[in-house]
């Protein structure tokens, strides 16, 4: 494949991910529009995928803490604290303080969250049917050769992300 050729794709990948953005800024007007449709309170505009996405992991765990949620979220603590923070305030989530551990906080859904929870869930459902739609005309063999270039595609972000951060480390090491 020529340079040009590869040039083309990776301003195609760069669409792609400027589609991307644009799709979660519509998802975040449909879930809440969703969320006034089922009734879900304390959804404002200021709302982020990030935190129906830390809902969704809290409901999927039952309970959870912050530690564990920065994992499964590739975030850190400090973000999932953050979000936290604000899931708080909404009332989606409740801390569990263990009698044992002091220091050992979980976190799970109230009523309202679980709401949240359920919409989100619905909301994927239609996602993936409409996916599974779009797959149809492509061969097994197709699907298996974009199973591993996404495969692929999400280690280097991975390596990408990660090669930034030790630039950030660095850059902040030499500031301070």
């Amino acid at each position: 494949m020529k340079d040009h050729d590869k040039h083309h794709l990776f301003i195609s990948l760069q669409k792609v991910y400027h589609q991307l953005e644009a799709v979660e800024e519509m998802e975040k007007k449909l879930m809440v529009q969703l969320a006034q449709r089922w009734g879900i309170a304390n959804v404002t505009r200021d709302l982020t995928m990030s935190e129906v996405h830390v809902v969704e992991q809290i409901g999927h765990a039952g309970s959870i803490n912050v530690t564990r949620l920065a994992e499964k979220m590739t975030m850190t603590k400090g973000a999932i604290t953050k979000i936290n923070t604000k899931l708080l305030a909404r009332d989606w989530i409740e801390k569990i303080e263990f009698t044992a551990n002091t220091k050992e906080v979980h976190y799970r859904l109230t009523a309202m969250g679980l709401q949240v929870y359920q919409a989100h869930n619905h909301y994927h459902e239609m996602a993936e049917k409409q996916f599974h739609q779009f797959l149809q005309p492509y061969s097994e063999a197709q699907l298996a050769f974009l199973a591993t270039l996404m495969g692929d595609v999400s280690q280097a972000l991975d390596d990408s992300m990660d090669k930034i951060d030790r630039l950030l480390s660095a850059s902040e090491d030499s500031d301070g």
